[in-house]
């Protein structure tokens, strides 16, 4: 939990009342590998915080996937659409590796916000880093596939050895054997 709270003072100090109503009002999860938290259809009813671990938010179309984004240790999730709107999610959300996650549910979470005004500041951060990491997506969307692949790995270095093959071709809108000739690709110009 000490991350946490970590990356909220690192967003803006929380003062001790908040962080002592935050400490009761957060409940820890784990999710296993290849499990999710969030099923497409699901409303997303919390914010997440991951504490150790990688999920992924995606879609399912037809008989392949679309991943939307990547998400490690340290990082806030939600399925923006359905938690703000409460609606069921268009997409899912599911573990890569074994998570320690660190929830609030949105009452919850708007009942703090109305007792302690300055925790929007918070909140407006966790919501940027969510916002930039859909651009950074879609930025690397439309780039032809060896572009696209540079520009993941120069964002993201992270990913190589913790992500497959198979996520990362899902995340490029390229099919795994696409992947293959790009890295071949890369390989021999030395890029």
């Amino acid at each position: 939990m000490q991350q946490l709270f970590e990356s909220l003072n690192s967003i803006h100090p929380l003062s001790p009342e908040l962080e002592q109503e935050l400490r009761k009002a957060l409940k820890f999860k784990e999710v296993s590998r290849g499990k999710h938290w969030l099923k497409e259809g699901e409303i997303c009813k919390s914010l997440v915080f991951i504490e150790e671990g990688l999920l992924k938010l995606y879609f399912e179309k037809g008989e392949k996937e679309a991943t939307i984004a990547f998400y490690k240790e340290f990082s806030f999730v939600l399925s923006a659409q359905s938690y703000f709107g409460q609606t069921p999610s268009k997409f899912a959300i599911k573990g890569l590796e074994s998570c320690r996650l660190w929830t609030i549910e949105q009452p919850e979470l708007n009942r703090l916000l109305s007792r302690h005004p300055g925790f929007m500041f918070n909140m407006a951060g966790i919501i940027e880093s969510i916002c930039i990491g859909y651009e950074e997506h879609v930025g690397v969307m439309y780039m032809p596939a060896m572009e696209k692949y540079l520009a993941v790995l120069k964002l993201y270095p992270w990913m190589t050895g913790r992500i497959t093959d198979k996520e990362i071709a899902s995340y490029l809108g390229v099919t795994p054997t696409c992947l293959c000739r790009i890295r071949r690709q890369k390989y021999k110009t030395g890029r």
